[in-house]
């Protein structure tokens, strides 16, 4: 009978020890569980750097922003535009939207492109404040892996027909170095007398007033016999508009254009002002438009004028 009983409690005890060891284990895969799903949500996340301005439009102000990597494409803008709207001013970070520029909203195409939709007041915005709006959007949005271009579509308000759009990578503000800097070095290429070779001359633009740096290339052209050189435009040639779009520079001018000038080779009168305009860290190319885009054939001398100008510095000093 003894033995019976010291029987019994052998297999108690080992009933007991196995009943602990499996609770503990329970308990333990639970906790390992618990981590694996807590690092998952953390693995989740991605931060990037949300670009504000400061008070004086001197300087970036970056607050580091965390978001949710799996979440939708337009639920990722969404949370990064609603943060960019509605800075923090006690971090000294305000929203890069300067006055004359007002924010309506934004689509998404599906595909990578983010086109924000502003209303503009021309006569009351500074450009070099467009162009720090410019480049903190699109260096913010162009951080989320569905975002590789941002659009600005600008209504003016004066005349909300004239609707002009302009495209921007990252990769264009970051090989703008002196975006920060009122003052932009840029290369003018000038007509030699004898209008077939082209001088190159540095000058300094000024990014702080309401004139585009490419508005100012082309008046420096204008007045390239203040300087020694010949003006590249034809007479009574007009600039109807300039814009951007994903890094081409489209120059819209008037019939008149097209006739080219007697003294200097069609070739020259391109060059000159592609390569200007190129001289603009952020343009990579040049096109021509006349009476924006109405005519079907955009050609000087035998020049194909609508199609994209690199530039050819062969015939340049």
């Amino acid at each position: 009978m003894k033995k019976i009983w010291n029987n019994f409690f052998s297999v108690m005890l080992v009933v007991f020890l196995l009943i602990c060891q499996t609770g503990c284990g329970a308990k333990e895969d639970a906790g390992t569980q618990k981590e694996v799903k807590d690092n998952s949500t953390i693995n989740n996340m991605i931060a990037i750097d949300l670009y504000y301005v400061d008070a004086d439009w001197k300087d970036y102000v970056l607050e580091e922003y965390n978001i949710d990597q799996l979440a939708a494409a337009e639920s990722m803008i969404d949370s990064v535009m609603v943060k960019m709207l509605d800075a923090d001013q006690t971090k000294s970070a305000y929203t890069p939207v300067p006055s004359g520029m007002t924010y309506q909203r934004y689509t998404y195409d599906g595909e990578g492109t983010v086109t924000l939709i502003f209303n503009m007041d021309y006569e009351s915005i500074s450009s070099y404040n467009m162009l720090l709006c410019k480049a903190a959007f699109t260096n913010t949005l162009c951080q989320l892996e569905a975002v590789n271009a941002v659009t600005f579509q600008m209504i003016n308000l004066i005349d909300e027909q004239d609707v002009q759009y302009e495209t921007y990578h990252s990769d264009n503000f970051t090989r703008l170095r002196n975006v920060l800097d009122s003052e932009y070095t840029a290369v003018i290429y000038y007509p030699y007398e004898d209008g077939t070779r082209l001088k190159a001359e540095q000058v300094v633009l000024d990014m702080s007033v309401k004139e585009s740096l490419e508005n100012q290339i082309i008046n420096c052209l204008r007045s390239a016999e203040d300087v020694g050189y010949i003006n590249p435009f034809p007479r009574d040639s007009l600039v109807n508009n300039i814009t951007i779009n994903d890094g081409i520079c489209c120059i819209d001018v008037n019939e008149k254009f097209l006739k080219g000038k007697d003294d200097v080779e069609s070739h020259v009168i391109i060059y000159s002002i592609v390569n200007s305009l190129m001289s603009i860290e952020y343009i990579d190319g040049v096109r021509f438009s006349v009476g924006g885009g109405s005519e079907s054939e955009v050609v000087m001398d035998d020049m194909d004028l609508s199609l994209v100008y690199r530039g050819n510095y062969s015939f340049a000093d």
